[in-house]
């Protein structure tokens, strides 16, 4: 059997030698041997994940969750409206229950403390109410319309709104209505002269007290609840470009 030699510089080869030891060519058992076609043997790529936050990401993404969580708690805020935000009463005795959307239309179910009666009666809406409502649909419209990191950065804005006019509405702007409207439907005049009937009209300014009722907890709850996970999608949200 003949000696097998290299083709390009006449050095002897060994019988299975893929490559010349002298100048490199590759011999013949090299050139035999079938080529791979490229690509198919390869496995493809890993594709770089998403970072966190980005509308690409996975599954493991929780801001899709918290935008539905905020959201759900503006709507549950919204529906506190129609529950007793103030009650009023005097020595203990309850004289009225107002739900929110009683006070934006003016309506107030007052109780008889002494027949237990209940009647409605029609007076001025409390237009601040409005604004609380508008806060609200603002800061829930906008996680639809707008990019997430704004979205949720007017949705802060529009619930720390809504909360600040609530409190002035129950702690401030009722207590001042309410008193308003005894002076200027005071009580009969008594024979014990002017300065008696005064001191007993301040007496019960003193005794009437306004406070917030259930409505108003489960409204400031939820504005509370909506705001943390706004806080939370800003945090992980990186800025747009």
């Amino acid at each position: 059997m003949a000696e097998a030699v290299c083709a390009q510089c006449g050095q002897a080869l060994e019988a299975d030698s893929r490559f010349c030891p002298s100048c490199g060519t590759p011999t013949a058992a090299a050139a035999a041997e079938p080529v791979a076609a490229p690509g198919l043997s390869d496995p493809p790529p890993a594709a770089s994940p998403a970072p966190a936050g980005h509308p690409g990401a996975t599954g493991d993404d929780p801001v899709p969750r918290y935008f539905a969580f905020a959201r759900g708690a503006k709507i549950v805020a919204l529906l506190g409206l129609f529950l007793p935000w103030v009650t009023v009463s005097c020595a203990g005795q309850p004289l009225a229950s107002i739900n929110g959307v009683g006070l934006m239309s003016g309506s107030v179910t007052t109780r008889d403390p002494t027949s237990g009666a209940s009647e409605v009666h029609n007076g001025s809406p409390e237009w601040l109410m409005y604004g609380i409502v508008a806060a609200i649909v603002f800061a829930l419209v906008a996680t639809f319309i707008w990019p997430r990191r704004k979205a949720a950065l007017a949705a802060l804005w529009g619930c720390a709104a809504a909360m600040l006019l609530a409190v002035a509405e129950v702690y401030v702007l009722i207590p001042q209505h309410l008193h308003q409207a005894m002076r200027q439907n005071p009580t009969k005049p008594s024979d014990l002269g002017r300065s008696f009937d005064t001191q007993m009209e301040a007496g019960m300014a003193q005794m009437i007290r306004v406070e917030p009722a259930s409505g108003f907890w489960l409204t400031m709850a939820a504005l509370v609840a909506a705001l943390v996970l706004c806080w939370l999608i800003r945090a992980r949200v990186p800025e747009e470009g």
